[in-house]
This record gives structure tokens, sequence and C-alpha cells, in this order.
């Protein structure tokens, strides 16, 4: 008990420096009025610099790539000359994720979300930071009582710290963009023990179409996002919790209302993922849907107004 305790404060004060690191520069910087900034201050602020110092290209098309991974999730999205990558499997996928990456004429990552700490998203994320530049990294701040005190946890904070990247804590409202990929976080919204319910979601707007990331977000927190009149709606949505009967609830896929649903999850893995109760969720609203246990990766392109879908099997 005592070791859990010095480990969970050292782990609280290595995420705690990551956050600092990207919060100072704006705190100790006066506005205009010679006051010390809000928070909004500070997020305007980020967003301007991001909004002005990037270039953005026109791309013709959009390809997202869900990557089979087994039992845990890794999305790919390519945006002309840009890259993302939200979440990385458990550990050892990391040379599928970089061939994929490499084969692909890409070198390094402009974005990389860390949906939530649970080893089946973040596994292979350590490996990565070591082996390719990450040039920004996205992760819900996790308070000291929620902190999880697992090895790998442990492995990709340091990771994050020695690989130069800029960390940023994910904030509902937030955007981004990746040329004319727009990204927008929609969750979390409150710091919570639950690590499903702290993962980012995000919603991925090209041209006319949308994708929806949810990561293991749960009832509690899609029930949070839907309180506070986020827009969900999306083409295509990557199904909650490896299709989880706990996630993707009624109320919530109704809101989304996709033509096309991803669900990631392993071949014959022990915990019946996906769930009866959500495939005929799916079933019901006449949503055509794809498995990375069953088609292996999932290759989407898009111009922005039709959909394509390359399965490997």
């Amino acid at each position: 008990m005592q070791n859990n305790r010095k480990l969970k404060a050292v782990l609280s004060a290595v995420a705690l420096l990551l956050f600092l690191s990207i919060l100072v520069p704006f705190v100790f910087m006066k506005n205009p009025n010679g006051d010390i900034p809000t928070t909004e201050d500070v997020i305007e602020s980020a967003a301007l610099v991001e909004e002005t110092s990037v270039p953005v290209t026109d791309s013709e098309e959009l390809t997202v790539t869900f990557i089979d991974v087994g039992q845990g999730d890794s999305t790919l999205i390519q945006c002309g000359d840009k890259l993302m990558l939200i979440d990385a499997g458990e550990s050892g996928n990391e040379d599928k994720i970089l061939n994929l990456i490499h084969k692909s004429g890409f070198d390094k990552i402009d974005l990389l979300i860390a949906t939530h700490p649970h080893s089946d998203h973040i596994g292979s994320m350590p490996a990565i930071l070591k082996r390719i530049k990450v040039d920004t990294v996205i992760m819900p701040y996790i308070s000291e009582a929620s902190m999880p005190t697992t090895r790998i946890y442990e492995k990709s904070l340091q990771a994050l710290s020695e690989s130069g990247a800029k960390v940023e804590r994910a904030v509902p409202g937030k955007e981004y963009s990746l040329n004319n990929l727009k990204i927008t976080i929609l969750a979390p919204f409150t710091d919570t023990a639950e690590l499903n319910n702290l993962s980012v979601v995000l919603r991925a707007d090209f041209k006319e179409t949308s994708f929806l990331f949810t990561g293991d977000a749960e009832k509690k927190a899609e029930q949070s996002i839907l309180k506070n009149n986020m827009n969900v709606r999306a083409a295509v949505l990557k199904v909650g919790h490896h299709g989880s009967r706990s996630s993707t609830t009624e109320e919530f896929l109704s809101k989304v209302s996709p033509q096309y649903a991803v669900i990631s999850c392993g071949l014959k893995n022990s915990y019946g993922h996906p769930s009866k109760d959500t495939i005929g969720r799916l079933e019901k609203h006449n949503i055509k849907y794809y498995r990375t246990d069953y088609n292996g990766n999932i290759t989407v392109i898009t111009d922005g107004k039709t959909l394509e879908f390359k399965t490997e099997r």
C-alpha cells in the first residue's frame, strides 16, 4: 500500500509537470490590460497560435484507417501531408502501426491522441514516441486521486517527457486543424476514477462528412456530452469501448445517427465484445457496421461527400 502511494505521488508529479509546461508560459503572460489571463484567455491564445502558424492545405481526400490491433484501439488519419494517430493498442503493436505510417510516406505524427490510460489504448505509445517524431499529444487531465499506478502509464509519461512533444490537456470545445480537417474535442468534462469515462471523445469534420471517435466512453460520459449540447452527429461512428453493452446507448446512438459504425475488438476475446445488445442497437437503426476482428484493417477514403470502405478481409 505504501509503495502504491509513493508511485502515485511520482506519477502525479510527472503529470503535473507536463501540464504546467503547457500552462505556465501563458499564465505569466499579462494581457494588454495588465491582468493575469483567465483560462479562456489561455485557450484563445493557444488556438490563435495554432490557427496562424500552420499553413492550411486544401486536401482532396481524407483517409481513416481503423487498425486491427486485437483487443484494443488504434486509428490512423491522413489528411494531405498531415498525420494523426488516435491510441496505439496494446504493447507489441508498434511495428504494425509504424509500418503503416511509413508505408503511407510519413516520418512523423502531427497529432497523437491518447484517449485514456488503459493498456489496450496506450500500450504501444512509449515505443512509438521513441521511434518517430510526434509534434503534439493530447490526453485527458487525471487528478492524483484518479491517477493509475500501472507500469504502462508510468512508461508513457516518461516517454512523453523525453520525446520533446508538446503535451496538451483535452479541453471540450477546443478545435485543432490538420489542413482542412477540423478536430473538435467533445469530452471529458469531469474528473472521475472511472478511466473509461475519462476518454477523450472527438469529432473529425472533413468538408461535408464527419467521424466520431469515442474511446472507451460509457453511458455516463455519453450523457455528459449530450447534456453539454456537444454536436455528435457523424457519418461514421467508432463504437465506444469495443462494442461493450455499457457504451453506444440508444439515446447517444440516436443523436449521432451514423450511416456506418466501426468496432475495434479482438477475435474471440474474453470480454464478449461486441455485445449482442450493441449489435442489436446498430441493426435496429439500420447502421452498416464493420469489425476489426472479422475485417482486419478497415480503411475509409472520402472526398468529403462519398465514403469508400476497404477491408483486409
